[in-house]
């Protein structure tokens, strides 16, 4: 039998059992370190975020550079594994806590930096249209409002055909980053005909709590889907300031900094034309990692009592590699290689992430 709230599991010890814990309580924050040991371009990106906004939302900030990076670092580096900086994040609070400065901030500074081609849309029609995208764009960030909406859409049984298409697209394409998206048949006409090498579709949604618990449920957590999705809770009863504490506008340092790590490791040739060819740069990690990563799949697998869990819970491993990596080339874009302090934030963060989506789908 599944953990009820009131009777947790102890998923990776006790430490995670206690976050869990506060989590039901509704006083879950994101651990200290996670939001003073970003790092690199991760922690300028949101320190500019945080401090520009009337509303200071420094939970959301971090999950908007994260996926910021993510997508400035998409098709270009690679781990050992073959794990790339993709994501799909869900950043939640309630209605009035600013919760959209982060999403337009990222919009804005990657206009500014030229990179406007990476900017996706802002919301997502049919799994065809999906498919369209990731072929024409193969790497993009899409920066979505009211996701819970979304995702109370796709994974509802009373929904159109072409709605309930959009998760089971968006699960093939996180799949097959790093990999090939093989072509869909369709009968009446080429739609989604052709093969998609390598596609790199960066997510970073907001919601309100409520409007997310509404489209979560076991058949989600067995499917597939939601267990992909990094939740990242802000903070509710925010105060208003009276004004900004930093530049509205993408200071020229950061701006600078964003096209210097857009540029390292950028493919030869025209970059309109990458669709159909992808080789990353491969980013070393020490052996400790691998060791460490070995042990969160024995952990993980070892204290699995319900399928349940295991469905939650059996990605966290992959995460925090992922988040390892986007660490250690925010760092030193020139030469990254993933350290143990990498996967340490990499695991902090994505075990967080995981003890609220687990508290989320119980309720």
């Amino acid at each position: 039998m599944p953990a009820t709230a009131e009777e947790p599991q102890e998923p990776l010890g006790a430490e995670l059992a206690e976050e869990i814990r506060q989590a039901q309580a509704g006083a879950a924050s994101m651990p200290e370190e996670l939001l003073e040991g970003a790092g690199g371009l991760v922690r300028q990106v949101a320190l500019w975020i945080t401090a520009s906004a009337l509303y200071p939302q420094p939970e959301l900030a971090l999950a908007t550079s994260v996926a910021l990076a993510a997508t400035l670092y998409g098709r270009r580096f690679a781990s050992e594994t073959n794990a790339r900086t993709q994501f799909y994040i869900a950043g939640l609070a309630g209605s009035g806590s600013g919760k959209d400065h982060s999403r337009k901030c990222a919009l804005r500074l990657l206009n500014e930096a030229g990179a406007s081609r990476l900017i996706g849309p802002g919301d997502f029609a049919s799994g065809t249209a999906i498919r369209k995208l990731v072929g024409e764009q193969p790497c993009s960030l899409a920066l979505l409002d009211e996701l819970g909406d979304l995702i109370q859409g796709v994974t509802s049984s009373k929904a159109p055909s072409h709605v309930r298409q959009i998760a089971k697209t968006l699960k093939e394409v996180e799949s097959a980053a790093g990999s090939v998206l093989p072509p869909m048949s369709y009968a009446s006409d080429e739609r989604g005909q052709s093969t998609i090498v390598d596609p790199h579709l960066v997510i970073y949604g907001t919601t309100t709590p409520g409007s997310l618990t509404a489209g979560l449920g076991s058949a989600q957590m067995h499917d597939g889907f939601l267990n992909r999705w990094l939740l990242v809770r802000g903070r509710d009863g925010v105060r208003r300031r009276l004004r900004p504490e930093g530049p509205t506008d993408p200071p020229e340092y950061l701006v600078d900094e964003v096209k210097r790590h857009l540029a390292v490791g950028a493919p030869s040739g025209n970059l309109a034309k990458l669709t159909q060819q992808s080789k990353p740069r491969p980013v070393p990690q020490a052996k400790e990692v691998s060791q460490r990563l070995v042990d969160l799949d024995g952990q993980v697998k070892d204290s699995a009592t319900s399928e349940a869990y295991l469905a939650t819970w059996a990605r966290f491993p992959f995460m925090a590699s992922k988040l390892a990596l986007v660490r250690a080339v925010s760092r030193n874009p020139g030469s990254p290689e993933i350290e143990l302090e990498d996967l340490a934030w990499g695991e902090s963060f994505a075990r967080w992430s995981t003890s609220v989506l687990w508290y989320r789908s119980e309720e």
